[in-house]
């Protein structure tokens, strides 16, 4: 970003009362015949807040020029509903990890615009229902099936039928994963409402 587009957009950000500490992350996707859009992260003070916050906001440079505007109708949705998709079979220690590190990250957040949907294979090495009573989790629908032979792809499709609101975005993860804090946002930054999306490494599908 040229030095001219970064001083218009931080005085944009002074002129709301938003004075910023330090910029996190930039992520750049180019256009040759358009220009370059970018995620820009910061760290900021915002008025009347005790600690600082941090903006993520999607910004666009048309091409030779180092203005920067919002791309019409690309930013994302801060409220957007996500629904986290799980199904296993008798991985009941990785299911427990998963579990305090979405504890963890619910109990920082207190997003109230995620659930969370498993499917368990009849697991014979947990108790899921104890395990799920012990923590503060976000709102949650368990199924459970006994089979023969595990198969991901019913697994998957009967779980996201628990799913019934067309605009929740649908996140797949595998639960050996240490998932951060900011994991519900950033897959609002990266998704559309009604998509499905997979984590490690995040692959989207058409829905």
């Amino acid at each position: 970003m040229g030095a001219t587009g970064k001083k218009t957009f931080l005085v944009t950000f002074l002129y709301s009362e938003i004075k910023v500490l330090e910029l996190l992350n930039v992520e750049r996707k180019v256009d040759r015949k358009l220009g370059s859009r970018f995620l820009l992260e910061f760290l900021v003070n915002v008025t009347g807040q005790d600690r600082p916050l941090m903006l993520s906001e999607h910004v666009f440079r048309p091409k030779d020029t180092d203005s920067l505007c919002y791309p019409k109708e690309f930013q994302w949705q801060r409220n957007a509903k996500v629904a986290l998709v799980i199904t296993f079979r008798n991985q009941g220690r990785w299911m427990v990890h998963f579990l305090n590190n979405l504890e963890e990250i619910y109990t920082i957040t207190g997003d109230e615009n995620v659930q969370l949907v498993i499917f368990d294979y009849n697991s014979s090495d947990i108790n899921l229902k104890h395990e799920l009573a012990l923590r503060k989790l976000p709102p949650y629908t368990v199924i459970s099936e006994q089979a023969e032979h595990y198969s991901r792809t019913k697994s998957f499709n009967r779980a996201v039928e628990q799913v019934h609101d067309p605009q929740t975005i649908v996140f797949t993860l595998d639960l050996h994963l240490d998932l951060p804090t900011t994991l519900f946002d950033d897959i609002r930054k990266v998704s559309d409402s009604g998509d499905f999306c997979r984590g490690n490494p995040m692959q989207f599908l058409s829905r």
